[in-house]
């Protein structure tokens, strides 16, 4: 009975539904010597985690809580039916979605809530620091504006207000970081051009001149006319942009990447045109656009000459915070986490082909992300100077 209980208590926690007697009652429960055993056993079943790695009792328990409690759907994870390619999932339940937070915890070690513990071993804690010591913090806002003359500003460090006046145009940054440009008359044949670019470890959003919002991923840049003249508006970007496009039928909106040309009049699309990417790709949320003479509808993308259905949800996560890695393989994966914690990745001999499945938030620390990603057959060594080596 004190088995179904447990369970019962766990899935409650997970759910968010558990009342402040329940969850006392579930610590309380897990915290009993003669519970220990269960309570590993079925953390184990749920996360594949072998159950000698995990213990139950004391400030372990009070963690395990507060990571549920603190799990959120960017943080959600589903399972997948295995197939003859090799696939590692975060999850084995549908029923623990809720909780990949936990998985962190468990997976990754519980040194990021224990780390002050005493009862830790000396060898333990000095081990605790030197992985905490090479972690590295998630990307934020980052980015640089060059203006016409070839003057950069650093975005990140300047403060809010009015930035820089030209041809009449005033540059502004917002309490929330954004840029904007506030529209001006400008002369027939006077155009001055802007760049923004994010490092590795940076993405910025910005505001053009007729209103477009445009959110840029890491490593990416966007080059624009600081006011749009004549018949049409027209950008070029370099990385991976989302756009939120102001609708002006006289004056369609143009987007340009090395590959591929995208006209629309007011719509919201991402576009993905990394050069280390083996794609580029296109990606129609609303609206309308037309790529290279061909026309997407919302739900579909422009990859490789093809009009193909897509994820949209997956496409557009970097953009909402989360890293969907549902169907990618393991590359793929690695050269998402390079660009947003500003890494080098270099490969071993002998790593194998796998796809990985489930999602987790992007303000995660590498650390924490690559220990979730461990219970797959690789493994992840820091080499110094920012370089990752994997290895099977």
């Amino acid at each position: 009975m004190t088995d179904e209980r447990i369970d019962y208590l766990f899935k409650r926690c997970l759910q968010r539904l558990a009342t402040p007697d329940e969850q006392q009652e579930f610590l309380d429960l897990l915290r009993k010597p003669e519970n220990k055993a269960y309570a590993a056993k079925l953390i184990s079943d749920a996360y594949g985690q072998p159950k000698e790695t995990i213990d139950v009792s004391g400030s372990t328990a009070r963690a395990i809580l507060e990571a549920i409690f603190r799990a959120d759907e960017r943080y959600s994870l589903s399972p997948v039916n295995a197939d003859p390619a090799r696939r590692v999932r975060f999850l084995r339940s549908s029923w623990l979605r809720y909780a990949a937070a936990l998985i962190v915890l468990l997976g990754a070690g519980v040194f990021f809530f224990l780390n002050n513990d005493r009862k830790n071993s000396k060898g333990t804690e000095q081990q605790t620091v030197a992985v905490a010591q090479e972690d590295i913090a998630p990307g934020g806002q980052k980015a640089t504006l060059t203006l016409a003359d070839g003057s950069v500003m650093l975005l990140d460090s300047i403060k809010k207000g009015k930035l820089s006046l030209q041809g009449g145009v005033t540059v502004e940054k917002m309490d929330d970081g954004q840029l904007v440009y506030q529209p001006a008359d400008v002369k027939s044949g006077e155009v001055f051009y802007n760049t923004m670019t994010t490092p590795k470890g940076g993405q910025y959003q910005i505001k053009l001149p007729d209103g477009t919002a445009v959110w840029l991923n890491a490593a990416s840049s966007i080059t624009y006319p600081i006011t749009f003249t004549g018949n049409s508006r027209t950008v070029s970007i370099t990385g991976e942009a989302y756009f939120e496009v102001v609708k002006d039928k006289s004056k369609p909106f143009i987007v340009k990447t090395i590959k591929d040309q995208i006209i629309v009049t007011g719509t919201s699309f991402n576009v993905n045109s990394y050069a280390d990417e083996p794609v580029s790709k296109t990606t129609l949320i609303q609206g309308e656009v037309s790529i290279n003479d061909r026309i997407l509808q919302p739900g579909e993308a422009y990859m490789n000459g093809k009009v193909i259905k897509t994820d949209v949800d997956q496409d557009v996560a970097w953009k909402n915070g989360v890293f969907n890695f549902e169907d990618k393989r393991l590359e793929e994966v690695m050269r998402q986490l390079s660009r947003w914690y500003n890494i080098d990745v270099v490969y071993e001999r002998g790593v194998p082909d796998m796809e990985f499945f489930g999602k987790m938030g992007r303000d995660l620390s590498l650390g924490q992300v690559l220990k979730a990603l461990e219970n797959s057959e690789v493994h992840f060594v820091f080499e110094g100077n920012r370089k990752l080596l994997v290895k099977p």
